[in-house]
């Protein structure tokens, strides 16, 4: 307990057993006063009554180092914390309490499971490099959930996902996402990957989009931004794509799509962006002989999507000519136009 104005430590290199209290407890009554938990190799902090480290008050770090261990309950009471398990295990933690005030939860170098229901009171959480963090459940983030460097799979997330670098694999996002890089791959392998906001792909985003079947969300990957009607007059749904944007597009299994196939990879209330500034990779959905794919904005009108607009993948026909030798310079000069008509891209609308 520090009475004082300055700083307290504790570093665990053994074994904390408490009993009906907590394995590690520290209170801080200093108005100016911080407190450092460090667990280095060696440490396995638990306690009988399932409180292994509890900070009573005042502003905390906490420091899970790569063999350390924590088995039970992490509370961390009033003011601003941070929990960060960098190599050290988790996986016997049943809660991540962060208590009131700012308080952030960072996971880097460790690769585990975290139970949604266990994380409360975070105002961040991160995953940094060397994270490989699945959520199973329901993750609530009162602030932002924060992607730089590691690997995210979770089922839902309340809160809004800022991603600047890493992979992210989520089916449902209540918030706004914004990917400024690194990759972002919907759902489960095809699956479906809906936010409840904005999405915001930046130029140095990438969009993992896989193709099984004609069937979205369960044959081929979709991403759905809709609005939240919670939040009253917000608008929201808005895709925004900036110029360099990249979408890599791969078949699944044994698929290999055909001549009229379409799919909407992407659907939104609005989609901002220009599609001829957008980078497409269709190294992994190579088509066959004849065939080419073909990019485009597309409007619903009437059914489920009215209104909608839609990132459109086509499967279309290849514009080949075949042009015979030329018997005079008139005809010669004639075929000449006939080819430069022919070989005209479609243009595509810019929005």
């Amino acid at each position: 307990r520090n009475l004082g104005s300055g700083n307290q430590s504790v570093t665990v290199t053994g074994t904390v057993t408490g009993g009906f209290g907590q394995g590690i407890r520290t209170q801080t009554d200093g108005g100016s006063g911080t407190t450092s938990i460090t667990l280095n190799s060696g440490a396995d902090v638990s306690a009988s009554s399932g409180n292994a480290i509890f900070n009573d008050g005042g502003d905390s770090t906490t420091i899970v180092n790569s063999g350390g261990t924590v088995t039970g309950t992490i509370s961390l009471g009033g003011g601003a914390d941070s929990l960060t398990f960098d190599g050290g295990s988790f996986l016997n933690v049943t809660s991540f309490d962060g208590g009131t005030g700012g308080d952030s939860l960072t996971f880097r170098n460790v690769t585990g499971n975290v139970a949604g229901g266990t994380v409360v009171g975070m105002e961040s959480v991160t995953v940094g490099n060397g994270g490989n963090i699945s959520v199973s459940g329901t993750l609530d983030v009162d602030g932002a959930f924060v992607l730089d460097g590691g690997t995210l799979n979770a089922g839902t997330v309340n809160g809004d996902i800022t991603m600047s670098n890493g992979t992210l694999s989520v089916e449902t996002v209540n918030g706004n996402v914004i990917v400024s890089g690194g990759t972002l791959s919907p759902g489960n392998s095809p699956g479906l990957t809906s936010i409840v906001g904005d999405l915001d792909l930046g130029v140095s985003s990438t969009t993992l989009l896989e193709l099984g079947g004609l069937i979205a969300g369960t044959e081929y990957d979709r991403i759905d931004v809709s609005d939240d009607p919670g939040t009253g007059g917000t608008i929201e749904g808005i895709a925004t794509l900036a110029a360099g944007a990249i979408f890599d597009i791969d078949f699944f299994g044994a698929f290999a799509a055909s001549l009229g196939d379409s799919f909407d990879v992407l659907i939104a209330d609005d989609i901002v962006g220009d599609i001829n500034t957008l980078t497409f990779e269709f190294t992994g959905a190579s088509l066959g002989a004849g065939l080419d794919w073909n990019t485009s904005f597309f409007f619903f009108s009437g059914g489920a999507n009215d209104g909608r607009e839609a990132l459109r993948l086509s499967v279309v026909s290849s514009e080949t000519f075949s042009v015979p030798a030329p018997s005079s310079l008139p005809l010669f000069a004639s075929l000449l136009g006939l080819i430069g008509l022919g070989r005209a891209r479609r243009r595509r609308k810019a929005r």
